[in-house]
């Protein structure tokens, strides 16, 4: 499958919006409100508490109502649509003080610890319900074979980030706020642009959209072609996208014929294989999981016949139930508190260890070159990850960024180059690591389609339940690495969070930290990477059943439609299409 340039180049500038607000505020926000507001340490606590709870909430509600939408737009666009001015105004309202003055009814503290939990909370909320949609569509308009690419475009859109990312830092004066304010309010604009115009121009199937195919692309007898669909031909009603939109992606190839009757002989063997299909994860609910016959009309799709908690609460139970996305949530969670580390203590570890011996323009530069360097090894990684899959590609990641872990710690804080190497390889290698776990949750919403025999993908509510257990690192590792570095002797006194008189003893602490930390973080993340079983031959075998249940549904579809008035008798259907569904037939058994 190869997405329309417009299409595209929609999904990068979506990103670069996305991207560039989450990066800019996880920057800022802590050394903000802890060094430049004042903000004390037991405000910081009740804000990442009220934080915690409200990001255990919006993902999975944000991803059942998106899942469910009635919306003849799509699932993914009107989110993105909607939600990006909000996303705009919310990323402002950190950079903006409350009044510090008391007044009758509320402390000037109590004001401030309210502005930083409003601030989280609503950024969070806009956020969440945006870069859900934006996920979601890594898995609604395109196939395994195809993410990789998709995602390595996107990756792009991150390496553009970094020049806002880099000049923001430069303009952050603590004692003269102002160009930074209104550099950030060309930034909310910039980014609502460029989500605004992005979801205009995203391509959902079945939604009046149409991904341009090469007329001369075929499905060849390999591992990596296999599992590359044409096209995604799930359709609004759960079932399968319209007899003519199909046609509309067939190569131009007149000599590409199919009969009839070669359609109803693989059809049959194709009901005989979903019929073999066994509940893995658990026994089916029979009103989730039933695949919808023939003639069945929109309101008979099963998850459109269920509304409410209780249904919400069902399909959790279901996902909760799939033993690989149990142990993915553990590795994923663990990667969130690294992500938080990383980039929320940025600046001060910077500050800290390396402020007495290089000038401040080269510690500025690290920004820049951490915020480039993240998305372009995602990009140079992206060949190998489509190669070998992206689950050796993570588990090597792990394994480096533990080797380096070890050898910083062991030379010792006096060696700073090597200790400024580390802080930014840190964070490369933890946010370009980050960016392929898309892939595997994409590559477990197929694993539930197959086995659950679902209508439709549960793409959003995978995404949300995912991070309704993971994006509570972000709070917990905040809190986490203040603690420890109290310990060491940093403390809050009345204008910032800083180290006390014994700096020797804080600077130790710091290192300590930025060492073990993702350290520990990596031997548990292999330690569960280990067991987790979607991957070589297994996940094949998935990309090839997902394959065959389309390809059944697309042929009902087009028995349905063969007598109509709007199909034509002598359309054809593309030989590259049966030759595919051949290779499925003797891989789907695996």
């Amino acid at each position: 499958m190869a997405l329309s340039r417009t299409a595209t180049l929609a999904y990068v500038v979506s990103k670069l919006g996305i991207g560039v607000t989450s990066q800019i505020f996880n920057l800022f926000y802590v050394d903000l409100y802890l060094n430049v507001y004042g903000l004390t340490q037991w405000w910081f606590a009740v804000g990442q508490i009220v934080y915690f709870v409200w990001n255990s909430v919006n993902d999975p509600l944000f991803g059942w109502l998106q899942d469910n939408s009635t919306s003849d737009k799509g699932r993914r666009s009107p989110a993105i649509y909607y939600g990006a001015p909000l996303l705009a105004i919310s990323f402002l309202v950190p950079f903006f003080r409350p009044s510090a003055a008391d007044s009758d009814w509320m402390t000037a503290e109590t004001r401030l610890g309210l502005h930083f939990t409003l601030a989280l909370c609503l950024f969070d909320g806009f956020w969440t319900y945006v870069c859900l949609a934006h996920s979601a569509l890594l898995t609604d308009t395109c196939y395994s074979g195809d993410r990789a690419q998709l995602l390595q475009y996107g990756e792009y859109g991150t390496v553009l980030s970094a020049l806002p990312v880099f000049v923001s830092y430069v303009l952050f004066d603590k004692s003269n706020l102002l160009p930074f304010q209104l550099y950030m309010l060309s930034v909310a604009l910039f980014a609502f642009g460029a989500m605004w115009w992005g979801s205009r121009h995203t391509v959902e199937l079945g939604y009046g959209g149409h991904h341009h195919i090469d007329g001369k692309a075929r499905v060849e007898a390999s591992s990596s072609s296999s599992s590359s669909m044409k096209d995604n031909i799930s359709g609004n009603d759960g079932t399968v996208d319209s007899y003519v939109t199909m046609l509309e992606l067939r190569p131009s190839s007149s000599s590409d014929n199919l009969s009839s009757s070669t359609l109803r002989h693989h059809k049959h063997h194709q009901h005989q294989r979903d019929g073999s299909d066994d509940g893995s994860f658990g026994s089916n609910h029979a009103l989730l999981s039933s695949t919808p016959k023939r003639g069945a009309t929109t309101t008979s799709t099963t998850i459109a016949a269920l509304s409410g908690f209780w249904a919400w609460w069902h399909v959790v139970k279901q996902i909760l139930a799939h033993r690989n996305f149990r142990l993915f949530v553990g590795v994923n969670f663990v990667q969130v508190c690294n992500m938080a580390f990383a980039s929320n203590f940025f600046t001060m570890i910077e500050a800290q260890l390396l402020g007495g011996v290089f000038t401040s323009s080269f510690r500025g530069s690290l920004v820049l070159v951490t915020e480039v360097l993240s998305p372009l090894l995602s990009i140079l990684l992206s060949p190998h990850v489509i190669r070998f899959g992206s689950y050796r590609v993570i588990k090597i990641m792990f394994v480096v960024k533990l080797v380096l872990a070890c050898l910083t710690y062991a030379m010792g804080q006096q060696h700073l180059l090597f200790v400024a190497f580390f802080l930014l390889a840190n964070r490369v290698l933890t946010s370009s690591t980050f960016n392929f776990f898309n892939l595997s949750v994409s590559d477990l919403v197929d694993e539930d389609f197959v086995h659950r025999r679902r209508a439709k993908s549960m793409a959003a509510m995978y995404f949300g339940t995912n991070a309704l257990f993971t994006k509570p690192g972000y709070s917990f590792a905040p809190m986490f690495v203040v603690r420890v570095l109290a310990h060491y002797g940093y403390d809050h006194d009345k204008s910032k969070f800083r180290a006390k008189a014994d700096g020797a003893r804080a600077r130790h602490g710091m290192f300590v930290l930025l060492c073990l930390f993702p350290a520990v973080s990596c031997v548990v993340q292999l330690l569960l990477w280990r067991r987790y079983t979607l991957h070589g031959t297994h996940l094949e075998s998935v990309k090839n059943r997902v394959y065959a249940r389309h390809l059944s549904r697309y042929r009902d579809k087009f028995d349905n439609n063969n007598n109509s008035s709007n199909v034509d008798a002598g359309d054809e259907l593309p030989v590259d299409v049966l030759a595919a569904d051949d290779l499925s037939d003797h891989s789907s058994d695996e």
